[in-house]
C-alpha cells in the first residue's frame, strides 16, 4: 500500500515536483504517517511491508520507533517528515477523520527542507490540523 495524492496546490513563482498519482511510501512521508496513526496496529501490520525500506539516512525503518512516532501523531494530531523520503523536502500532515476516528483523507504541506525548521514544521502541522478539521466539518 502507498499514499497517492489526488490534488495538489502549487505555490506561485516556485517550481515544485508534481506528486499527483505517484505512489509514496506510508512510513517515510508525513501524509503516510498521518494516515497510519489512526489505523489499528493490526491494520498497520497488514499494509506495511515486513521490512520498511530506507530512502534517506533519516528514514524510520524500525517498527517500534515508527509506532512511537505514530503515538505522538495521535497525541498532537499531526505528523512530521524531515528529509525521510527525499533529502530536499520536509513536511507536516493531518488526517481528516470520520466520526469513528478513521482517516478518510490527509492534508499535507511540504516544502524545501532548508526553509522548514523543526519549529516551523510544528506550526505547519497545527495549521494542517485546523484545515483537516474544517474539511471534516464540511463533510458532516
Amino acid at each position: 500500500f502507498n499514499l497517492v495524492y489526488v490534488d495538489q496546490v502549487e505555490p506561485p513563482n516556485m517550481m515544485a515536483p508534481n506528486w499527483l498519482d505517484k505512489p509514496l511510501p506510508l512510513h517515510a512521508t508525513s501524509g503516510g504517517k498521518a494516515f497510519l496513526a489512526w489505523l489499528g496496529r493490526d491494520e498497520r501490520d497488514a499494509i506495511l511491508p515486513p521490512d520498511l525500506p530506507r530512502y534517506t539516512e533519516r528514514t524510520v525503518t524500525d517498527r517500534e520507533h515508527l509506532e512511537r512516532e505514530l503515538a505522538e501523531v495521535r497525541r498532537t494530531e499531526f505528523a512530521l517528515c524531515d528529509r525521510e523520503y527525499e533529502e530536499f523536502s520536509s513536511g507536516a500532515s493531518a488526517a481528516v477523520l470520520n466520526p469513528r476516528r478513521s482517516p478518510i483523507a490527509v492534508v499535507n504541506v511540504w516544502g524545501p527542507a532548508p526553509r522548514n525548521s523543526a519549529r516551523r514544521l510544528r506550526e505547519i502541522g497545527r495549521e494542517a490540523v485546523q484545515t483537516a478539521d474544517e474539511i471534516r466539518d464540511l463533510l458532516d
